[in-house]
């Protein structure tokens, strides 16, 4: 995915929630996750979700990655999940897995060993 193509995805997302509010803030299970969400924008909420989806990338790494908590990527993963299949756009599992920070890194050419084996 491009950065354009992340950034449109974003937009819909976005427009995605505007179109379709919360029905109630008033339940406390939904305040609950949006106080663990902490300083999560919904940038890093799809960015998670694509991660976990498309790389099967681990929740410990995506805590670390993000500087965020377990329960604030679980409910990330389960805001934004039916928000993308609503929008048609289902995240393929890739044939390769990273699930650590140093696949991921792999994935995208960033390795302190660039000396090809």
């Amino acid at each position: 995915m491009t950065d354009a193509q992340y950034a449109g995805l974003l937009a819909k997302v976005q427009q995605f929630l505007l179109d379709h509010p919360p029905i109630s803030l008033s339940d406390r299970a939904a305040r609950q996750r949006i106080l663990r969400r902490g300083p999560l924008s919904l940038s890093d909420r799809l960015l998670i979700t694509v991660l976990r989806q498309r790389w099967s990338t681990q929740v410990q790494t995506l805590t670390n990655l993000l500087d965020t908590n377990q329960p604030a990527v679980s409910d990330a993963v389960h805001e934004i999940t039916p928000i993308l299949t609503a929008l048609g756009h289902p995240t393929p599992k890739a044939p390769i897995k990273a699930p650590t920070a140093t696949d991921l890194a792999r994935l995208v050419g960033r390795t302190e060993d660039q000396n090809p084996k």
